[in-house]
């Protein structure tokens, strides 16, 4: 059996607080996604803020440039420039322009107004 061995980075206290709070808005998201609707619409906002929260870090971490206020998916593609392009990455980027378009509509729109109940009778 191979032996596995972590990699040990030294991480600045505030590099920990925004990885916490990265994981914070994962389990957020995960618990919003199991409310009932339209609660659980809420949960695509919240995992898209946090895949853009660690796009930003990444791209910190690895000096890449990118114009300011940067929309979501030219972070994203920034980030896989200062990678090199890996296949396995830049094979979700149409995943991440569907979510992106849906947290659009979400976020951007009003859900709608409930359902009408029909009168029993």
């Amino acid at each position: 059996m191979r032996e596995v061995r972590a990699a040990t980075v030294d991480l600045s206290p505030s590099l920990v607080e925004w990885l916490s709070l990265i994981r914070y808005q994962v389990l957020t998201a995960e618990e919003q996604s199991r409310r009932p609707a339209p609660s659980s619409v809420l949960a695509i906002n919240t995992i898209q803020d946090a895949v853009e929260a660690i796009l930003s870090l990444t791209l910190q971490h690895r000096g890449g440039v990118v114009r300011n206020k940067p929309d979501f998916l030219q972070l994203f593609d920034a980030v896989m420039d200062s990678l090199g392009k890996p296949d396995t990455l830049v094979a979700f980027r149409p995943s991440l322009v569907a979510m992106n378009t849906i947290a659009d509509t979400v976020g951007g729109r009003p859900l709608g107004p409930p359902p009408v109940s029909e009168p029993a009778g």
